[in-house]
């Protein structure tokens, strides 16, 4: 029984003199309090809870889109009973908050968050009670590509949206994709004493978009670089086409409504803002991936990894290689600096052509342009060979075809 394992719990930590005092106020919090009243709201109103991370903007995004299109699916298999509820500690985000409002509900609060995730660790027979999902991180593209989701901007937002355009100097005749290459400036900005340097792998230059967004400009679009406030300025030219958003006009509202409304986000680095524009279903193309423990989670995403250098001999990793290095492995350990460094492997960044033909491959795609055969095979093969075993992986995103042509020598 789950009580009885509880109470061995405490009685095994008494005994040994090491009774966590914060540990055990949570349980009992959650067992006397917290677990009746979701399990009331279960009973009487078919409600699911799902953990939230507020704290920061990529997985608010991400944990928010997935809540959201699961209520669509469960609508859809005409299970209207199953309401979705967020548990959420913050909103980095409050023009979110307000937008996703009219769609689902929210309980806000730090304690009660912080409550289930301790217990959840501590107790793993928790995990399976159908009504708590906790925040998953793995495969999902069946939900995000079937499950579109609802309009979410008011006749007032949009208004305001236009209006923000006009004042960047974008028409509405104009077209324009969003960019960002992620480095550490947001998460400082978040707690600036916090060392965040176990996330610098994914980390890219800006300067490798340099030649992607001369081309946006040279085919009459506007790019616009997104990002957080103290961002690198931009080293270009100046152009009314190239706009250095994330110095300039940022916004709560404009981080969504561009990344809505851009014809598709080059994102570098798995960089929370790209979550926004899938989050509109709006077509998004990843540089800078690293790890790869699943595909994008949408069929109109593309991305392109970063490589690894092995120092002791002297070349690149393979694709079996990065795979026994744990970079297409959910729960590999993967996802920290540490990991590469301790195994003698240096990230080598996708260079300006890299990311330029990713750039013109999503291009090509968006304007239906027939596919390279050999590129095809080369994607297939690829998803086949690392990514067969996850649920749902032919609904995921694809590897650039291009990169595969550049680096099919990896193969072997």
């Amino acid at each position: 029984m789950p009580y009885r394992k509880l109470i061995i719990f405490f009685k095994r930590s008494a005994d040994f003199g090491i009774v966590n005092i914060f540990m055990m106020g949570y349980s009992v919090l959650f067992f006397l309090i917290v677990l009746p009243a979701l399990t009331l709201g279960y009973v009487l109103g078919q409600y699911h809870y799902i953990l939230i991370d507020g704290a920061r903007f990529g997985p608010l995004m991400t944990d928010c889109d997935r809540l959201l299109r699961m209520q669509i699916c469960a609508q859809n298999k005409k299970n209207k009973k199953i309401r979705y509820v967020g548990l959420v500690d913050c909103f980095v985000n409050n023009d979110l908050r307000i937008l996703l409002e009219r769609h689902m509900s929210f309980i806000v609060s730090p304690l009660l968050r912080r409550v289930i995730i301790q217990v959840v660790a501590k107790f793993s027979f928790i995990k399976k009670i159908p009504f708590i999902i906790s925040r998953d991180i793995s495969n999902n593209a069946y939900v995000f590509s079937k499950c579109p989701t609802p309009e979410k901007f008011s006749e007032e937002d949009e208004e305001k949206g236009q209006n923000a355009l006009l004042e960047m100097g974008i028409g509405p005749d104009d077209w324009f994709i969003c960019f960002h290459a992620r480095t550490s400036t947001y998460l400082d900005s978040l707690n600036v004493k916090r060392d965040w340097s176990y996330h610098d792998y994914r980390d890219s230059s800006i300067k490798n978009f340099y030649k992607m967004v001369d081309k946006v400009v040279e085919q009459g679009g506007v790019a616009i670089r997104m990002g957080a406030i103290g961002e690198e300025p931009l080293e270009m030219p100046s152009s009314p086409k190239i706009i250095d958003y994330a110095n300039e006009y940022k916004t709560d509202f404009l981080d969504l409504y561009l990344s809505a409304k851009c014809k598709f986000f080059i994102a570098g680095g798995g960089s929370g803002l790209g979550s926004a524009s899938m989050f509109f279903d709006v077509p998004v193309a990843w540089s800078n991936l690293i790890p790869v423990p699943f595909l994008p989670w949408q069929r109109n995403n593309l991305f392109i990894p970063k490589l690894l250098w092995c120092q002791t001999k002297e070349r690149l990793l393979t694709f079996d290689e990065m795979q026994e290095a744990g970079v297409f492995q959910l729960g590999s350990g993967a996802d920290v600096s540490d990991h590469y460094k301790s195994r003698g492997l240096e990230l080598v960044q996708n260079d300006e052509d890299d990311i330029l033909d990713l750039y013109l491959e999503m291009l090509d795609r968006l304007n239906d342009v027939e596919q390279d055969q050999e590129e095809m095979k080369l994607q297939n093969k690829f998803r086949e060979r690392y990514f067969n075993h996850e649920p749902d992986f032919e609904w995921g995103g694809d590897i650039g075809g291009r990169f595969l042509k550049k680096h099919f020598f990896l193969f072997d």
